[in-house]
């Protein structure tokens, strides 16, 4: 004796795939609406601000802001985010300073 078992084709309805599309649509939106205010926390508070005292240098700066990262890597990061072109730095002078995590 022989069994066969058919399975069930699987059809959509346009109302039922109208419906996954929709569901689907929402929570992306949800999703996106959740990283991106997420992102938005993170860039807010991770940014801070150092004026710089007489004697500073990009080093001395990187060294303690960040003492367990290399300090090239740290002065990049600091040149970069505060539109440095060299590392020549004037008493008085705000730096932004972010998180090195």
């Amino acid at each position: 004796m022989v069994i066969i078992i058919r399975r069930k084709k699987f059809r959509w309805s346009l109302r039922k795939f109208l419906t996954n599309c929709a569901v689907c649509l929402m929570v992306l939106v949800v999703f996106g609406l959740y990283l991106t205010n997420a992102v938005k926390a993170t860039s807010e508070n991770s940014v801070s601000t150092l004026t710089v005292r007489r004697g500073e240098t990009l080093w001395s700066i990187a060294r303690r802001i960040a003492p367990e990262k290399d300090p090239r890597d740290v002065i990049a990061k600091l040149k970069e985010a505060n539109q440095l072109q060299d590392s020549c730095l004037k008493t008085g002078q705000t730096l932004k300073i972010i998180a090195f995590d």
